[in-house]
This record gives structure tokens, sequence and C-alpha cells, in this order.
């Protein structure tokens, strides 16, 4: 029971030492990614149609429901 108990404190004793530079890395990481990647609404429609015209997302190319109705009446 002792030996058990040593070998859980010794992993312990790993795991704190080895996390906390992982986790700050982490950390700097992602303040930097939050810092550089706010946008106002205006600009991240802006991207979103650009995303839709360059990178071709054709579910905005597909005709809408009123319009497939009003060509429906029309026949």
């Amino acid at each position: 029971m002792e030996k058990e108990i040593k070998e859980l404190r010794k992993s312990e004793t790993i795991a704190k030492s080895e996390y906390p530079v992982e986790l700050s890395k982490r950390k700097r990481l992602y303040l930097l990614l939050s810092k550089h990647t706010k946008f106002d609404r205006k600009t991240s429609v802006t991207l979103a149609k650009l995303k839709r015209k360059f990178l071709g997302d054709h579910s905005h190319d597909q005709p809408s429901q009123n319009h497939l109705r009003t060509s429906q009446t029309e026949d």
C-alpha cells in the first residue's frame, strides 16, 4: 500500500512540474489568438461574403423557397 502511495505521489510531482509550462504556453497562445481575431459585425459579414465568393459556398447559389413557389404557381 505504501509503495502505491509513493508511486502516486511521484506521478503527481511529475505532472505538476510538466503541465504548468504547457498550460502557460497555451494561455499565451489563446490570448494572442483572441486579441487578433476580434472582429466587429461588419467585418465578419464581409469575410463571410468573401468566403462565399472565393471558396464557392454552394448553399447560397440555390434558389430560395419563395422563388421556387412563384415559379411553380406561374406554370
